[in-house]
């Protein structure tokens, strides 16, 4: 609204464009009438300072103002009482459904008999239990929807050119298709820009949780400790590193990146989630970037050829690491569940960083006779190492 003010008013009158005209130019113009004005996607106070500099008092004029932001803080500043800040909140799993089959069904989809019309139509929560084809991975889309109105609405857009029993397959190629599939570029662009416009400092932060498992409630105090011990945390004055990460972490929430699923007694955040396919797009950037690379059951993106620093390994993965990866430059790993035969024979340098997850600690004898040097800075575990597999280790915190 202010530029097409701003050309209008240059175009007519010779108006130069210098700011403090131009907020006197636009305020004459709303003085004394009713308005109603959106301000969609805002990501900066110093925006929202510059904004309503031109804006009038709308408490006397009784027009609207509504300003849509993805980070809270500035949704707060941008009124007098938190009580007008309205959290749009993700679909219940009934709801999620009852939106996707309205999309679908609406849609002009010639693939779709009228039998298969009729039974999707007929779905419910309690069908989805029962995992009968051609529906029985509906409720593995509604998961990895997560709620998100958007993201159910791209998931509906891709069902809609595809027959019933091919919607499956779609299921499984999505992470892919997230980030290659033209049909899916409005949610990547909304998800990448999110991520995009993290300060740097928050940028490793936010990969990092890529390496937990999709769907997963994600442990706040695992979290923060790989944070400090993988370096991403800076120091402040007056503010140790555990507490620098603890403020890390609220920003986060802050920006609505993740959420907290769990609490523990005196209120503080337990367990946090990350919506499945930001996971994805995170998943995929930090690949790009040369960050990490995690390798799972079900994610079919091409292993890169150079070096990574962060490995991610699900152990239920039959792939053949060694001879198509270079993990010269690893320096943490983390494993979930047991590691396959391929995943055991790794052989790594340096590690600054190990995360094994209880099904992954049975086998770690397997993997820590190839480890030539070994010198961790903080090692994760969810249950009693044997002392004798650390006696060989050089671990410097556990």
């Amino acid at each position: 609204m202010i530029v097409q003010l701003s050309l209008v008013s240059s175009s007519q009158t010779g108006y130069i464009g210098e700011e403090e005209d131009l907020v006197n130019h636009i305020q004459e113009k709303l003085k004394d009438k009713l308005f109603f004005v959106v301000f969609d996607g805002l990501w900066t106070l110093h925006a929202w300072d510059r904004i309503k500099r031109v804006l009038p008092d709308i408490s006397i004029s009784g027009s609207m103002i509504i300003v849509t932001t993805e980070i809270l803080h500035i949704a707060e500043a941008c009124t007098k009482s938190a009580d007008h800040v309205y959290c749009i909140p993700l679909l219940p799993e009934w709801k999620s459904l009852e939106f996707l089959k309205d999309l679908v069904l609406k849609s002009e989809n010639g693939e779709m008999s009228p039998e298969d019309k009729e039974d999707f139509q007929d779905l419910d929560l309690d069908c989805l239990k029962v995992h009968e084809p051609p529906f029985n991975t509906i409720a593995k889309v509604l998961q990895k929807c997560g709620g998100l109105k958007l993201a159910i609405t791209t998931v509906a857009q891709l069902f809609t050119s595809e027959a019933p029993h091919k919607w499956g397959g779609l299921c499984e190629d999505l992470p892919s298709l997230l980030y290659n599939d033209p049909r899916l570029k409005k949610i990547k662009r909304v998800m990448t820009r999110s991520y995009r416009g993290l300060p740097p400092y928050l940028k490793p932060c936010f990969l990092c949780l890529s390496i937990f498992p999709e769907d997963s409630d994600i442990n706040v105090a695992t979290v923060l400790r790989r944070w400090v011990a993988e370096g991403f945390v800076r120091e402040m004055t007056g503010m140790s590193t555990e507490a620098v990460a603890v403020r890390y972490l609220f920003e986060l929430f802050d920006r609505n990146l993740i959420k907290a699923t769990k609490l523990t007694r005196n209120r503080s955040c337990k367990t946090c989630w990350i919506h499945p396919m930001m996971r994805d797009i995170l998943v995929m950037v930090a690949q790009e970037e040369k960050f990490s690379t995690t390798v799972g059951k079900n994610i079919n993106s091409m292993l890169p050829a150079n070096r990574f620093r962060h490995l991610t390994l699900d152990g239920r993965s039959n792939r053949k690491l060694v001879k198509s990866l270079d993990i010269s430059g690893v320096r943490s790993l983390t494993v979930f569940n047991e590691p396959s035969e391929s995943i055991a024979s790794l052989r790594i340098n340096c590690f600054t960083y190990l995360l094994l997850s209880n099904e992954a600690i049975e086998s770690f004898r397997f993997l820590k006779c190839q480890i030539s040097y070994y010198s961790a800075r903080y090692m994760a575990h969810r249950r009693i190492v044997p002392f004798k597999i650390l006696e060989s280790l050089r671990v410097k915190y556990l």
